[in-house]
């Protein structure tokens, strides 16, 4: 949520959440990361804020999206998101 005082030019970030039906929030700070490209932003960070997308295409049956995903998390140390998609992606239907 963006707010801006009369007084004002620009709108500052005021509260930010992690998915569309606003239950989990994030800092602003994190959220300032997450819509700045050029951040740096860690692979481990973004696993946490893309994981149920992530967990769909994990247990998805699209293979292309799988292999997309294992590339990712080859590059990602070691996290308990990490250990749960790995295990997601090498279940058996």
């Amino acid at each position: 949520m963006y707010e801006r005082r009369t007084n004002e030019k620009t709108f500052t970030v005021r509260s930010a959440y992690s998915g569309a039906d606003r239950r989990t929030t994030i800092s602003t700070r994190d959220f300032e990361e997450l819509a700045d490209p050029f951040s740096g932003l860690s692979n481990e960070k973004l696993l946490i804020y893309a994981l149920p997308g992530l967990q769909k295409i994990a247990a998805g049956s699209d293979p292309e999206a799988k292999e997309w995903l294992h590339s990712i998390l080859d590059k990602a140390k070691d996290t308990p998101e990490k250990r749960a998609l790995l295990v997601t992606l090498t279940k058996k239907p």
